[in-house]
């Protein structure tokens, strides 16, 4: 049986996810680096995860989970009949 965990993700490289698929406004007048420092306000980001498969991230403080994201490989293999 598949399950889903969370898991501590690098907060550089879940700034870059974050960023790309957090399905939010990308300010133009940001450059990229500015972008991903606004991001990276925190070290307590996770991968969802679905089994060894990471299919997006949230940021957990505490009880509170924010910013979810879902990377859209899952998005489409779940439309297509994938075994997810």
């Amino acid at each position: 049986m598949k399950q889903y965990r969370l898991e501590q993700a690098d907060p550089n490289v879940f700034a870059v996810h974050q960023v790309i698929y957090s399905n939010s406004d990308i300010e133009m007048w940001y450059d990229w680096n500015t972008r991903i420092e606004d991001t990276k306000f925190t070290d307590q980001c996770y991968w969802i995860m679905y089994d060894d498969d990471r299919i997006g991230g949230v940021v957990k403080i505490n009880d509170t989970v924010m910013f979810p994201f879902i990377t859209p490989h899952f998005l489409i293999d779940k439309r297509c009949g994938g075994d997810y």
